[in-house]
């Protein structure tokens, strides 16, 4: 960290401790300073985390799939179109989906939308190409900032697309109510397709998984055996681990020796996590993010301090 940074935090620290110790001392008013004190606290440091991913993004160079080296790598590639899977509620075909279910709650007079489903298919790999290469993307525990591809919100009076009602069932999940009416849903989808240029920020490693073409159709032939048994068709292969269904893992039992080995030749790296290290996939320029996140770090940063100076100035006046 800079020495600026170092230095609006301290100072930050120090306004934060006075506006504490200004508080009367009256339980309710604690309670209340203390809880505005927290969020300013956490907007801050939200908006000074946002600050510094963004720095790296703009001070680290771009690499091409060729020449990537072991550690933090930045990527502008294009998808490609080996592996592809049906994305659960538009069904077109993708290489990384992730999927959120809310419904409609209720309560008295008010109501809001709640999150009872979501999930990904960040347990599949994937390929990304530029002009030199292509290059493995393993995108598990992946920030995904995508543009929403798919929007459906339904109503009591309204049906779930068949194909939807599919997938939910498949990860335990009733479109239904109590009394068999519909209930008020909203299906948000978002996806990468093959041949769309996306940013990849993440970690260059030895691919110690050994995650592979050959070894996923190995896989993908042993699952066609009829002795295991299919979930619905909107399942995703994972890494030889067992398949995810919504965001369920359902494990695979495979016969004795009909595990397939995975072979050692191909794919000796990989694009994927690391402890302390930022890992995105996004579908917009490198200019749109750091410009988003630009703003984000203005309103935390500022908005947490404008906070605490608030705070410092009712309870000091």
């Amino acid at each position: 960290m800079n020495p600026l940074g170092r230095v609006a935090i301290c100072l930050f620290l120090l306004s934060a401790s006075s506006a504490w110790a200004a508080v009367p001392n009256d339980p309710r008013l604690k309670i209340a300073g203390g809880a505005a004190l927290l969020v300013g606290i956490v907007f801050f440091f939200a908006g000074f985390s946002v600050f510094k991913r963004k720095r790296l993004i703009e001070n680290l160079p771009t690499s091409k799939t060729r020449s990537m080296a072991i550690g933090l790598v930045e990527l502008k590639a294009k998808a490609v179109g080996w592996n592809c899977f049906k994305a659960p509620f538009s069904g077109d075909d993708c290489v990384y989906y992730r999927y959120v279910v809310e419904e409609y709650q209720s309560g008295g007079k008010s109501g809001h939308w709640a999150t009872v489903r979501q999930g990904s298919s960040e347990g599949c790999p994937f390929y990304v190409e530029d002009e030199t290469g292509r290059a493995l993307v393993y995108p598990k525990g992946a920030k995904d900032i995508l543009v929403e591809t798919y929007h459906l919100q339904t109503s009591m009076f309204s049906d779930v697309p068949s194909s939807i009602d599919v997938f939910l069932e498949a990860t335990g999940f009733s479109s239904r109510g109590f009394f068999g009416f519909e209930k008020k849903l909203r299906f948000t989808e978002y996806r990468i397709e093959p041949g769309r240029e996306i940013f990849v920020l993440g970690s260059c490693q030895t691919n110690d998984r050994v995650v592979s073409q050959a070894y996923l159709r190995a896989l993908e032939d042993a699952l066609k055996e009829p002795h295991i048994a299919l979930a619905p068709p909107s399942v995703i292969r994972s890494l030889g681990e067992g398949i995810t269904v919504g965001g369920r893992e359902i494990p695979l039992l495979f016969p004795p020796g009909k595990t397939p080995d995975p072979p050692q030749d191909e794919d000796p790296l990989l694009v994927g996590p690391a402890k302390g290290l930022p890992f995105i996939l996004s579908d917009k320029s490198e200019r749109e993010l750091t410009r988003s996140m630009a703003i984000q770090a203005f309103f935390g940063i500022f908005g947490g301090m404008g906070l605490v100076v608030v705070l410092v100035y009712l309870f000091l006046r």
